[in-house]
């Protein structure tokens, strides 16, 4: 499990739960690029635009909690 935070939200990511939807790099790919490490680039995006990305997670891989 990973984290990746900012002044307003951490991200968790899961990657035991990721079944590969490809929901968050098509939602918000200047976010989450699985190329680039780390793969989670928090400071790309506002956080709500990052908390709405994260709710499409079908897995519930990505969640988010707020600082």
């Amino acid at each position: 499990m990973k984290e990746y935070t900012n002044k307003e939200i951490t991200i968790v990511w899961d990657d035991t739960k990721c079944c590969h939807s490809g929901n968050c790099v098509k939602g918000l790919s200047k976010v989450f690029n699985p190329r680039a490490r780390p793969w989670v680039n928090i400071h790309a995006a506002g956080s709500e635009e990052i908390m709405k990305a994260i709710d499409r997670c079908p897995s519930k891989a990505l969640t988010y909690r707020k600082n």
